[in-house]
Parts: C-alpha cells; sequence; structure tokens
C-alpha cells in the first residue's frame, strides 16, 4: 500500500476513533444527566404533593363506593392540581394517585386523579409491579432507579409517604412521568454528534490529503534523485529546501552521490590508464594497420569484500566511500604491478586479467601473487580504518584459468576479448561456493596447473561446471593470510 494511502488511513482512523469515542462519552454523561435531572424533579413533585394530602380523610376510603363521598373529591383536587401544575414542562406528569398496602401481600390504589376512562383506577383496583424490588415502602420516599417500559410508553416513577396527625404514615403518593419526550431529545442530540462525526471526518479527510501530500511530497523527490543515481547519472543533486528530517536526508544522499562520482571517476581514470598501457605495449608489437582474432590464455580473478553490505550500513557515507576509493585505488596498483590488467569493477566487486593483453607465461602466478598481496593491504585497512570488530571483513578470491577470443583492430587500438563470459562465470562460481567462503583464495585446477608447483596448494574439492561433463578440481593456497 503506498505510504500516502496509509497516512490518510491512520489519520481518518485517529480522528474517527477520537470523534467516536468522544460522542459516545458525551451521550453517555447527557443520558446520565438527563435521567438524574428526571429523577429529582419527578420525587420533588411527589415529595411537595404528599404533605398537601389528609391523612385523615385517606383513612376513610374504603372501597370504591366512596369515590363519591367528600373525602376522596379533596384528595382528587389535590393530586389534580400537581397534574395540571406540572404540564408544561418537557418532562410532563401523567399520572398522581395515591396507594396504599392491600390486605393481602399486595398494594392497591386509592386516589386518581385522572379523567373516567379506560386509565383510571379505582379504589381497591390491585397495583401491578413487574419485580418485587419495585414494590414502595410505607416509611421513605423513593424513585425508581430505571425507567419502566409497557404498552403506553416509557416511564419513571416516585413515591413519597402520607402521614396523618398523629405522624403514621398511611398511604403513599405516586406521580408517574412520561419520559419519551426526553428520550427524543436524546436522540436527537446523538442525530446531531453522528452529523457533526461525519463533519469531522470530512474536514479531517481533506486535512488528511493535504498532510498526506506534504509528507509524501520530498519522499518521492527523494525517490526520484536516488532513482536517478542507480541509473548511473550521478550528477543529480537532491534540492535541499528544508532544515527538517528530509532536508538532511537529503544532504545525505548528495553527499553519497558526490562520493560516488568521486570514485567513479577514480576508477574510471585508472581503467582509462590500464587500458591505454596495454593497447600502446600491443601497438608497439603489432603492426599498425594488422586486424585479426587469436585464441588467447587468460587468467581471470575475481576479488569481493566479504560481509561489504554490513560493513557499509554500520559506517557513515563518507568513510565507506573514502574506504572504497582507497580500495580500489590500492588494489588496482597491485594488479598493474603484476603485470594484471584491470577488466571491470562494481561495487565493491573487482575482475582483473592476466596474460591479457600481453601473452605472460607465468599469468597464474602473478595472479596468485596478486591475490595474496591484496589480501595483505586489506589487513592494514581493518587496522587503520578501524572497522567494525564483530564483522569478519576479508576478501573472497577465486581465480580460474581458461580460453578467450581476442579480436585486434589496429587502428581503433582496441582489443576485445569477445569470449570472456565463460571464464568470469566459472570464476565467480568458485569464490561465490559456500564451503569455499572461508578458504579466502580459491584456484580452479586448470590455474592449479599452470602454477607448476611454484605456491603450496591445499586440495578443496570439487565443483560441478555448467556445460561440462567433467567436474572442476579446486584448491587453496596454503598459505597464512593475514587477519584468518
Amino acid at each position: 500500500m503506498p505510504y500516502q494511502r496509509r497516512v490518510l488511513i491512520t489519520l481518518l482512523g485517529v480522528v474517527g476513533a477520537s470523534c467516536g469515542i468522544l460522542l459516545l462519552l458525551s451521550q453517555r454523561s447527557a443520558g446520565s444527566i438527563a435521567f438524574r435531572l428526571m429523577q429529582d424533579k419527578v420525587l420533588a413533585i411527589a415529595a411537595s404533593t404528599a404533605p398537601q394530602i389528609d391523612g385523615e380523610q385517606h383513612e376513610h376510603i374504603r372501597q370504591q363506593e366512596d369515590e363519591a363521598g367528600p373525602d376522596y373529591g379533596a384528595i382528587r383536587r389535590v393530586l389534580r392540581a400537581t397534574h395540571d401544575a406540572n404540564q408544561s414542562s418537557a418532562l410532563p406528569v401523567t399520572f398522581v394517585y395515591t396507594l396504599r398496602p392491600s390486605t393481602g401481600e399486595g398494594w392497591e390504589y386509592v386516589v386518581d386523579a385522572a379523567e373516567e376512562g379506560p386509565e383510571k383506577s379505582h379504589v381497591g383496583d390491585p397495583v401491578e409491579f413487574r419485580e418485587a424490588s419495585e414494590r414502595p415502602r410505607l416509611e421513605e420516599a423513593r424513585v425508581d432507579d430505571a425507567f419502566a417500559e409497557d404498552s403506553f410508553g416509557t416511564w419513571l416513577s416516585a413515591f413519597a409517604p402520607i402521614k396523618n396527625r398523629q405522624g403514621r404514615i398511611v398511604a403513599l403518593v405516586g406521580v408517574d412521568v412520561e419520559a419519551r419526550a426526553v428520550l427524543a431529545q436524546l436522540g436527537q442530540l446523538l442525530h446531531g454528534g453522528l452529523i457533526a462525526l461525519g463533519l469531522a471526518l470530512l474536514v479531517a479527510a481533506a486535512a488528511s490529503i493535504v498532510l498526506a501530500n506534504r509528507v509524501t511530497a520530498p519522499l518521492k523527490v527523494l525517490r526520484t534523485h536516488v532513482a536517478a543515481m542507480g541509473e548511473g547519472d550521478l550528477t543529480t543533486r537532491v534540492p535541499v529546501t528544508t532544515r527538517d528530517e528530509f532536508g538532511d536526508l537529503g544532504s545525505e544522499i548528495n553527499r553519497m552521490a558526490a562520493g560516488l562520482q568521486e570514485r567513479e571517476a577514480l576508477k574510471g581514470a585508472l581503467v582509462r590508464y590500464v587500458s591505454s598501457q596495454a593497447t600502446d605495449a600491443v601497438v608497439e608489437e603489432k603492426a599498425e594497420n594488422e586486424t585479426g582474432e587469436e585464441r588467447r590464455r587468460v587468467t581471470v580473478l575475481v576479488a569481493d569484500i566479504r560481509h561489504f553490505t554490513a560493513l557499509s550500513q554500520s559506517l557513515p557515507p563518507d568513510r565507506v566511500f573514502a574506504f572504497l576509493n582507497e580500495y580500489f585505488s590500492t588494489f588496482i596498483d597491485i594488479i598493474l604491478r603484476h603485470r594484471g590488467t584491470l577488466d571491470r569493477s562494481v561495487g565493491d566487486s573487482v575482475t582483473a586479467l592476466f596474460g591479457a593483453p600481453l601473452e605472460d607465461q607465468d599469468q597464474e602466478r602473478h595472479a596468485v601473487e596478486a591475490s595474496l598481496a591484496m589480501q595483505r593491504r586489506l589487513a592494514e585497512f581493518r587496522e587503520r580504518w578501524t572497522l567494525p570488530g564483530d564483522l569478519p571483513v576479508a576478501l573472497d578470491i577465486g581465480i580460474h584459468t581458461g580460453e578467450a577470443l581476442v579480436v585486434r583492430v589496429g587502428h581503433d587500438r582496441r582489443m576485445d576479448f569477445a569470449s570472456l563470459g565463460e571464464t568470469v562465470t566459472v570464476v565467480s562460481l568458485i569464490k561465490s561456493l559456500p564451503q569455499t567462503a572461508g578458504a579466502g583464495i580459491v584456484v580452479s585446477e586448470t590455474t592449479a596447473k599452470g602454477l607448476r608447483n611454484a605456491l603450496p596448494l591445499g586440495r578443496l574439492g570439487e565443483v560441478s561446471v555448467a556445460g561440462s561433463d567433467r567436474p572442476l578440481a579446486l584448491f587453496t593456497v596454503d598459505m597464512p593470510l593475514p587477519g584468518a
């Protein structure tokens, strides 16, 4: 997934989660506050109504026929006044009534302020409670701790004691409020919060896109310049316009490009020097206009720095480039002094030829002696450059002798080694074998034959070579290697 998209999704996720949690907490807090306010109000209505009722009058009401008497009418007027006085608020009183314990274990209605109709309760009608915990107690005022729902709506009830002149509690006044309007307002609050959440996400999306573009724009610039360097354009430079981490990274990339450019310039100069000297020698031996081709025995040496990737990651870029510059200049000088020719250098790898373009009967010995000299110089590098001690930095060198097709062009002063590919492939295979990684210098049997016992060798084993029916024997140079 592109980094820009990950930034966008992350920011939207953070904003959405934060707003969602805030909305949830706000909704729960608002609901809790609203419920406590409703409890306080309905309890206050019940508590203020109970002292207005005469306990002796209430005790005179015993049966349904008493509803026509003056005592029932007086109490009903008090209850009706409470009902009518609490109709204009957001929490209107729906039912106001009195109740008392019946002769059994239950409770019964006594006076109801409701008008005549199916909802009106009469004296002696049983009070139905959903649970035993909902049964009120005569000794104290109380309010329900949760809403009650039935087919008529959602209710909240409170009860307060009615006392006679002796202070004895004879009944309770009950007040029921319908909470549908308050719950509807809470629902509207939730809808408003959801709309606000949607708007916040839209704003966050727009801000995330802008922020993601600002974050990824420098990365795109860096990627473009690094890609150009990867394609060989070492003159490219990252424009450093900020003083943040991107600016620091751009400066480091520019330093890396300058170091690579310097190294390539040095390598190119050395290669041109070697090619020029070798070609001059050939031209002196051959006629200037002579052209042709011949098979030539050549020895190929390939050297790589072991664990170079880990080494380059453990050192600052400028030290890596300085190390490689000295590495190439020193090793190319060693190759030249041992009558070799630099063929190519890629990364930390050096490929050298011995026996070409000038013939050399002792090319195998010169190649092995050059590899020993390279090992000694790398040991000096380790001491002088104070390389990380936990990295076994060493040279893996493979040497193989084979034939190459040499094409000479007199007027162009050019020599083309047309068939080196197979020989280089074989020597690279020798160098990269796991069982030879600790040997330092490994030579093929063709190179060993050319040494003619000039140097001590130890047999290492055999390796299969593509295109050949016979395995190729391998040998190690039995001489102490510096740092081994």
